[in-house]
């Protein structure tokens, strides 16, 4: 493990900042569905994230939560059946898997992160999906579990940065972490108020932006854990 490279981030950033540039260019300004451009930029931090040094533990649940982001996004880039519901499911399953090797190393609970999230989830899934739930409950359920798993990882990361952890003692790594999940809850609830709700000028640039730096302030936050 010792003898793998370790980048910092400027030189991540450049790396990363190049595919992206390429993305942009190869889909015409974000406007044409390309598949297999559009995961160009996540497969990077799979493989940037296989052959740099990081922690074992944190090594395999980033890659393989990068391999579901790469999959939920060629699904939808594609226009997979079932779009929707899958998509869903696999965003959530990678909330999951990039959380677990955090959860359980928690000092101590932010109950004032915790308030603040529970109030705006609760709130916001009620007021987008209380008229929707006996037309479409299955759907309505996956998203709103897919809320609730983002509130939780959204709580953990902020308790981790705010007091701290028994893996790592950089608060800047945590700050990234939480700031990457803030990015995914504004880019769901963006999603559902646009489907839901009424259209969002600019809503494919918005969510396209949130996306790929989301991933990239989780992929650098864990990047730094050896």
């Amino acid at each position: 493990m010792s003898d793998l490279p370790l980048l910092n981030s400027k030189e991540v950033l450049i790396i990363y900042g190049g595919v992206c540039c390429l993305l942009y260019v190869g889909t015409d300004g974000f406007h044409l569905e390309a598949p297999f451009v559009m995961i160009m930029p996540t497969l990077s931090l799979i493989m940037l994230t296989l052959i740099l040094r990081m922690k074992k533990t944190t090594k395999l649940f980033t890659s393989l939560t990068f391999m579901v982001f790469a999959l939920a996004v060629y699904l939808h880039s594609s226009h997979w059946n079932n779009n929707l519901q899958t998509i869903c499911c696999l965003f959530t399953m990678a909330h999951i898997l990039y959380i677990l090797p955090f959860i359980l190393s928690i000092r101590r609970l932010w109950f004032g992160c915790a308030a603040v999230i529970t109030i705006y989830v609760g709130a916001f899934l009620y007021f987008c999906f209380v008229d929707l739930f006996l037309s479409i409950p299955v759907l309505i359920l996956n998203l709103s579990f897919h809320f609730i798993i983002l509130a939780i990882s959204l709580i953990t990361a902020g308790s981790i940065w705010y007091y701290g952890s028994e893996q790592e003692n950089k608060q800047e790594d945590a700050l990234l972490r939480f700031l990457g999940l803030l990015s995914f809850m504004a880019l769901a609830s963006l999603l559902i108020l646009n489907r839901f709700g009424s259209r969002i000028d600019g809503f494919n640039y918005i969510t396209t932006a949130l996306f790929y730096i989301g991933q990239l302030l989780l992929f650098v936050a864990n990047q730094q854990i050896i």
